[in-house]
């Protein structure tokens, strides 16, 4: 009775485990499909999907890094590139991947969106020292009326 009940579970396991791995495997062609499909957001979903199953593969978590660089969020980029690199610490592609989207991400000053008043107020303070420009704006913006002693 015993082993016919260990039977029974050992087959049922290797059941939803087919099931499971088949299920997966659709999804993977589908999230690669729709990715070159340029559908990033349905194969985010399809990547996802494999990711919820609990499977360990460097190769899941890289497709999902370049779905979200793709959506533009490249934070979650380099989190799904770092887990493929801590799965497979040899995949140079993720490696240069991940490489390339930490470039993007440096602080950049965008000068193109400030106004051209922006601009130049930015100029003549970057020019004057901090305490000169601390003067200048009490002597100017302030109301101050300040008497040099000589």
């Amino acid at each position: 009775m015993k082993n016919t009940f260990l039977l029974l579970l050992i087959i049922l396991g290797l059941t939803f485990g087919i099931a499971a791995n088949s299920l997966s495997e659709n999804a993977f062609s589908n999230g690669i499909e729709n990715y070159q499909n340029k559908k990033y957001k349905q194969a985010l979903k399809d990547f996802k999907k494999i990711e919820k199953t609990g499977l360990n593969d460097d190769k899941i978590y890289y497709n999902i890094g370049n779905c979200y660089f793709r959506l533009g969020k490249l934070g979650h980029a380099i989190q799904y590139y770092k887990i493929a690199l801590k799965v497979n610490p040899n995949n140079e592609k993720v490696r240069k991947d991940l490489e390339y989207v930490l470039t993007m991400t440096k602080d950049k000053q965008n000068l193109e969106e400030i106004s051209l008043t922006e601009k130049t107020l930015l100029k003549i303070y970057n020019f004057f020292s901090p305490n000169f420009s601390a003067i200048l704006s009490l002597l100017f913006f302030g109301g101050i009326n300040v008497k040099i002693i000589l």
